[in-house]
């Protein structure tokens, strides 16, 4: 009987399937796994089939012969499995053999196998030894330069020490105007040349630079950018201009309102040919947008210049807004620049243009100072005179043509937001009860509609006539707001000084929580060249005065959670409280003077609210300038008697005698300012204020006080005198120095 082996059909055993599945894997020991299946499978037929493979070995086997019957006797049965026992007996030897062999071949495939992975682990050794060694060697410079960028901003952060939450202001107020929106009546005849809306202070606001058409890599004019960081500490952004790869935005933010949104250049998409860059606080913006229907796309209140620049063009876009700015509005579309700046020249605003239309502009002059162009000599740096606009043809190279600026609102016109701000309460006629009851209504609108802030307020204190009505006002109105928490105030001064003294009386009485900073001249005449620094300026009464404000900001930011501070800037140039109008000829002269000490607000006050504490603004509204607001020996009479009676502040105070802040704040004994001309008298001599002519040609110096101010100021700002029109000093009375105490008419308080 023949037995047939059928590969095709055979079933594997589970010895038969892992062999061939090793046999899949590696590939090396399929011989003796197709061997081993033909023995198991002979072994369980009962016959073998000749295998090529070993043959020889069973070719003379008798069972192999043909015709052998079925009943054969038992001795051939015997003889049969003799053969098979033989057979498989000779095949296991062959399989044993070969199975040698094969894992011989096996174990020298492992071995090479693990040379190679010997070889590969020994170049991960070099390469890690390598890289360690690289790491150890450049480690310590990379140390030096990280260590050496964290000192960069370490001194960025003291730069802007008495800046540091002026951002939090600028743009904070802006969404509580939305909440309680005050709206600034119209007065009929005279009160149409009246003040209206100057600044309420905000420490700490943004800073804005733009270029268009430079010659330099941008790359490298941007550096130039960093140095007014201090403005925006939160964010900044350089952003070219779409067409003109000359011409680019640099922005430094603080982030308060609209945190998605709120990054400048500021587009939108209804115009995207228009760009905008602006500084400020626009009180009336949901007022304007509801009047007119417009469609915002942001909560940011500078959205409100890009609809109305498309609606009524640049000059009454400017025109219509009631609040403190400085804005750089590109449109791309008809290739147009426009700059802008506030009345007053709250929020400051620098040019810089060359021959040939190259265009650079700032928040502040040091901005500029480093800025490349393509002329020999160093290019004029201006500050964009208050209430004006300007604008220019951007030409396809990026560089612009310039159009003589033009002015959009005098400090003695009536404003034209006037017409879409209505104020309940005040009166047409002129009766004194009426004037004074108008005074007050605006005195209020104007602290109320700076409550934009969603971060804590608080308020400068000098315990004078001007900051103790603000803060007292601000009180009440917080308490009717509901504000989680007491106003803070703040003073400077030495123990003694007159003005501590009456900021704890007044602190007492309107119940806020009064922090008093201790000052004495040494700290101050550290702080000079820095105060200077930031300043920009050498006028001398602005430096005396700054060096206590900016000491007293330091604190606050440093110690205090409040970053919108409210001040009482601008009443004495509105209300004609300076002393020497005790000497004005007459009303007549006494009104242009106080016109012309607005006018100039931008250089003197509140250059230095903007530059020490960003904190600078003041209630000023309306008043009759037509009449001397000095009476009974007593300056700015009317304002006081607009108060008189209320108890809003101690009597006292209300009618406390003008004291300059940076004479305040040290004690009658001996005045700041006499300190401070002790120190310099051992560092300038006779010879060196004789040379003054020759080294200071243009506004020179005839102090030793001045020309160690003018030499620190040169320092900082070589060849730049023209960026003050000249020292601020009183006038109709014989000075030599701007402080009030240095006057013959000076009279302190009984008291004092």
């Amino acid at each position: 009987m023949e037995h047939r082996f059928d590969r095709a059909a055979a079933v594997l055993s589970p010895l038969e399937e892992s062999s061939a599945e090793v046999s899949r894997d590696s590939g090396i020991v399929s011989q003796s796994a197709s061997s081993l299946s033909m023995v198991s499978e002979a072994l369980s037929s009962g016959t073998v089939s000749q295998s090529p493979s070993f043959g020889a070995a069973v070719a003379q086997s008798p069972s192999s012969a043909a015709g052998e019957t079925q009943d054969q006797s038992e001795p051939e049965q015997t003889q049969d499995d003799e053969l098979l026992r033989h057979t498989a007996i000779t095949y296991s030897s062959y399989i044993r053999a070969n199975a040698e062999e094969e894992v011989l071949c096996l174990e020298k495939s492992l071995e090479e196998m693990l040379t190679r992975v010997d070889e590969f682990v020994g170049m991960l050794d070099m390469i890690r030894n390598d890289t360690s060694q690289v790491v150890n060697e450049n480690l310590p410079q990379i140390q030096r330069k990280s260590e050496e960028m964290r000192e960069i901003y370490r001194k960025i952060d003291k730069l802007e020490a008495f800046v540091k939450m002026v951002g939090a202001n600028v743009s904070a107020m802006e969404e509580q105007v939305t909440q309680v929106e005050g709206e600034v009546g119209t007065l009929p005849g005279a009160f149409k040349k009246i003040f209206r809306t100057m600044a309420v202070p905000v420490i700490r606001m943004c800073g804005i630079w733009a270029l268009f058409g430079s010659d330099e890599c941008l790359a490298v004019q941007c550096t130039n950018a960093m140095k007014i960081a201090h403005r925006g500490p939160d964010a900044f952004r350089f952003e070219n201009v779409n067409g003109f790869t000359n011409c680019c935005f640099g922005f430094h933010r603080l982030a308060i309102v609209d945190q998605l949104y709120g990054m400048q250049p500021l587009r939108v998409k209804k115009f995207p040919y228009l760009w905008l860059c602006y500084n400020g606080e626009i009180y009336n913006h949901i007022k304007l947008k509801d009047h007119f229907g417009f469609e915002h796309q942001t909560k940011v209140d500078g959205e409100i210049l890009l609809h109305l620049y498309d609606r009524f063009g640049i000059k009454e876009m400017a025109s219509m807004l009631d609040g403190v700015f400085a804005f750089i509005l590109l449109d791309t579309a008809n290739r147009k620049v426009f700059l802008g700046r506030d009345t007053y020249g709250v929020r400051p605003l620098f040019t810089l243009l060359t021959d040939d239309g190259f265009l650079a502009v700032c928040s502040e002059a040091k901005g500029l100072l480093e800025i490349k162009t393509s002329m020999s000599t160093p290019a004029n740096i201006t500050p964009f005179e208050p209430g004006h606009f300007q604008v220019f043809d951007l030409k396809l190279n990026g560089k612009v043509k310039s159009f003589p600026i033009d002015r959009f609102h005098c400090c003695t016109k009536e404003p034209k937001h006037a017409e879409y701000n209505k104020l309940e309460g005040l009166g047409t006629d002129f009766e004194l009860e009426t004037v004074k009851s108008n005074i007050r209504i605006l005195f209020e609108d104007a602290v109320k509609k700076r409550l934009m802030a969603h971060r804590r307020i608080g308020c400068l204190l000098s315990g004078g006539l001007d900051s103790s009505l603000v803060a007292a006002t601000l009180v009440n109105l917080a308490k009717q707001e509901e504000l989680p928490y007491p106003i803070q105030t703040f003073s400077i001064g030495a123990e003694d000084s007159p003005d501590a003294i009456a900021a704890r009386k007044v602190a007492a009485h309107i119940n806020s929580e009064h922090h008093e900073v201790n000052f004495s001249p040494e700290e101050g005449i550290r702080a000079l060249d820095e105060v200077i620094f930031h300043l920009e300026s050498y006028d001398i009464t602005t430096v005396r005065a700054s060096v206590g404000m900016y000491l007293i900001s330091k604190y606050i930011r440093e110690k205090t959670d409040s970053v919108v501070i409210f001040s009482g800037e601008g009443s004495d140039e509105l209300t004609q409280g300076y002393i020497y109008f005790h000497k004005a000829p007459s009303p007549k002269a006494a009104a242009e003077d106080s016109v012309r000490l607005m006018k100039e607000l931008y250089v003197y006050d509140v250059l230095r609210a903007d530059r020490t504490t960003a904190a600078h603004g003041a209630f000023c509204n309306k008043i009759e300038l037509r009449v001397r607001l000095e009476q009974d020996g007593v300056e700015k009479h009317l304002l006081r008697e607009s108060f008189k009676g209320l108890n809003l502040i101690p009597d006292e105070i209300l009618w406390r005698r003008k004291e300059a802040f940076s004479d305040g704040m040290t004690s009658l004994k001996k005045s700041w300012y006499t300190s401070l001309q002790e120190h310099i008298e051992s560092k300038v001599n006779d010879l060196q204020l004789e040379k003054a002519k020759s080294l200071f040609p243009e506004k020179t110096p005839t102090t030793k006080e001045g020309f160690f101010i003018r030499q620190i100021f040169e320092k900082h700002y070589p060849g730049r005198s023209e960026w003050i029109p000249g020292y601020w000093m009183p006038r109709w009375i014989k000075a030599t120095d701007p402080s009030a105490r240095t006057l013959s008419i000076y009279k302190p308080d009984k008291d004092q």
